[in-house]
């Protein structure tokens, strides 16, 4: 791919980011990471995790835990927790 590309996050990755916010140690890297969500959040959509969502992701991750053990080529365990955001 070349040139701009739009960008998304799911509300679940949109958890997980925010949770680092609650486990700073520090209120000036509690505040940090807020700006930093709060920045990202000007520029991207945040999509919904729905049913369908759910079922697809099960479905992407199931396979991808099929071929891996079928192949065991490791190289695919990094990329099964991207599939479901």
């Amino acid at each position: 791919m070349t040139g701009d590309q739009d960008a998304a996050l799911s509300s679940v990755g949109l958890t997980e980011l925010a949770h680092g916010i609650y486990r700073a140690q520090t209120p000036a890297m509690r505040l940090r990471r807020q700006s930093f969500i709060d920045e990202l959040l000007r520029d991207l959509t945040v999509y919904l995790y729905t049913k369908a969502t759910a079922l697809l992701g099960a479905k992407i991750d199931g396979e991808l835990h099929r071929i891996a053990h079928r192949s065991r080529e490791p190289f695919w365990e990094p990329f099964v927790p991207v599939s479901c955001t």
